[in-house]
């Protein structure tokens, strides 16, 4: 791989039957019992350990799979054993059917968080309906909030489904959505405004005017970022409790997409489709991490690597933090959108083919994750589940992983 860098300014599992056990001799038995099936599987963007999911091969869980019922005795995660019908799988010292069991479906442990579990895959679930044109969407450990440009609201509605609340009304156009610990940050693009209001509405302040056009927006524990979406724009920060806007990078070429970590602030341009990063606290003009074709409007990443979709050219791309050639992780998926990562598959937006599409990180062949969407715009994720906004009739959904 050539690099291109320029700067701007012992698992071990037994799965024995009963029966076969019983035929063998005592010294094979004494090593049968060294033998355990316990595991710890790595699931979420948080990179929170969770047990129990299941590898995902058309559509199923993330994580290890459990141990398949074989109509014997089979040792439960929990250290006792239970003896299972035919067709049947112990969890711990239950024995369950994974084909149809929303609390263990496909895989011991593997939830379906409301949904149906149909031959071992977790359904779709519909959080909220709700109005106008959903666009981007942000989630914590309750709700799930998302902006409507169209209607120009800020909405939630609880993760388990339920009514929509309007937290604010009135914007000129809603665009970016973040949370903070306590507070919603919103970009209102057409009046040159980010907002912050609290989760559960009210007090809700104009905390910078006069941005020009500023799209996405993130938070960390002591700032607010933004980015200010013109030719000749800026990136841009303000502490959490007020003072003086900071500019973190200027004369770039309509920046849009935008993503945090502790040490850096990464971006896209979109009119040289590039993927940049300011190192904060340098001093240095920003650093150029990738540039490739298209349009790239909407991105993420994760502790090594950038992702990013390229709207009209049907790419998914990711590239190396510290920067390199951009490499083709999808191609030909029609108008792509959002896109979300975890440990183990990037998620994307197939908005013109109705669907939510993923791949493994690692490299491998795309597959549909959620079909029959109506043009999914905005994504998030946590380590349960993969959420999004559906643009056309207004709906809020989620999947588990």
């Amino acid at each position: 791989m050539v690099w291109a860098r320029r700067r701007y300014g012992g698992l071990v599992t037994c799965e024995v039957s009963w029966r076969s056990l019983q035929r063998l001799p005592a010294a094979v038995l004494l090593l049968a019992g060294a033998c355990t099936n316990d595991y710890d599987g790595l699931v979420g963007a948080s990179a929170s350990a969770a047990a129990g999911g299941a590898s995902s091969t058309g559509g199923g869980g993330d994580g290890a799979a459990g141990p398949a019922g074989s109509g014997g005795a089979t040792t439960g995660g929990g250290g006792g054993s239970v003896e299972c019908a035919e067709g049947k799988t112990a969890c711990g010292t239950t024995c369950v059917t994974t084909s149809d069991d929303p609390a263990h479906c496909g895989a011991c442990g593997h939830d379906c968080a409301g949904g149906d579990c149909v031959a071992g895959v977790c359904s779709v679930v519909l959080i909220a309906t709700g109005r106008g044109d959903p666009d981007a969407i942000a989630v914590d450990a309750t709700h799930a909030y998302w902006t409507d440009p169209v209607a120009g609201t800020v909405s939630r509605a609880p993760l388990g489904g339920g009514a929509a609340t309007v937290l604010l009304d009135g914007l000129a156009f809603a665009k970016g959505i973040a949370l903070g610990a306590t507070r919603v940050y919103v970009t209102d693009s057409n009046a040159g405004e980010v907002i912050a209001l609290d989760k559960d509405g009210g007090n809700d302040e104009t905390i910078a005017s006069g941005q020009a056009n500023p799209r996405q927006v993130a938070v960390d524990d002591t700032h607010v970022y933004w980015t200010n979406n013109m030719l000749g724009g800026s990136v841009v920060r303000l502490p959490l409790g007020g003072g003086q806007i900071d500019t973190l990078a200027t004369d770039q070429a309509s920046p849009a997409a935008i993503a945090i970590d502790a040490t850096s602030v990464y971006w896209t341009n979109e009119y040289e489709a590039d993927v940049m990063k300011q190192v904060l606290g340098s001093g240095l003009p920003p650093d150029l991490v990738s540039s490739g074709e298209g349009t790239p409007v909407r991105m993420t990443k994760d502790a090594s690597f950038a992702y990013w979709t390229t709207n009209e050219l049907g790419t998914v791309y990711q590239a190396p933090l510290s920067g390199g050639n951009p490499m083709v992780v999808a191609e030909d998926q029609g108008l792509v959108i959002g896109v979300v990562v975890d440990a183990k598959h990037v998620y994307w937006a197939a908005s013109e083919d109705n669907r939510i599409m993923r791949a493994p990180i690692a490299g491998g062949a795309p597959e549909e994750f959620a079909g029959g969407q109506s043009y999914p715009t905005g994504m998030a994720i946590d380590a349960a589940c993969v959420y999004w906004v559906n643009a056309i009739d207004g709906t809020v959904m989620k999947r588990a992983k």
